[in-house]
């Protein structure tokens, strides 16, 4: 299992969540992703859905994105001391891994839109008749594209 909470603080009911796992494998092995409340050493499920969004694999590395979106039950904007109701993000895997992570937004509208595309520019390129398409961000926060020919070797 890969699991992540929001320390210090839960997002809030209504609140849309992207979470992205990283792992050494080129293979999805993620069986499903569920959330749940860090409650005295214990993991209290919360029942929200999480949907894949996406799905990548390069270089031995993998990477798949989900959403829940309107997520609730569970403790709105908690910031404990002891941190014993705060809402994590658990992947659950077919078989184990030596290294993987994990990076959870939460939000609301365009923020969350936003936040999964600059996850999913982690590990995606597109690729189109022969050349590679890359997103590149100017100091006035436009989007530009730039197209490099694809290597072989």
């Amino acid at each position: 299992m890969i699991i992540k909470g929001f320390n210090p603080t839960n997002p809030h009911n209504g609140d849309a969540i992207i979470a992205t796992f990283f792992w050494l494998g080129s293979t999805n092995i993620i069986d499903s992703v569920t959330d749940v409340l860090t409650t005295g050493g214990a993991y209290t499920p919360v029942g929200n859905t999480y949907t894949l969004v996406e799905y990548v694999t390069a270089g031995g590395m993998s990477m798949a994105t989900y959403v829940a979106t309107d997520v609730h039950s569970f403790p709105d904007g908690f910031t404990g001391l002891a941190q014993d109701s705060i809402l994590a993000v658990a992947a659950h895997l077919s078989q184990p891994v030596t290294h993987g992570a994990s990076c959870s937004v939460p939000g609301a509208g365009e923020h969350v839109a936003s936040s999964g595309r600059a996850l999913l520019r982690l590990g995606l390129r597109q690729r189109s008749n022969d050349r590679r398409s890359r997103r590149d961000y100017g100091r006035d926060g436009r989007t530009r594209v730039r197209s490099d020919p694809v290597r072989t070797v």
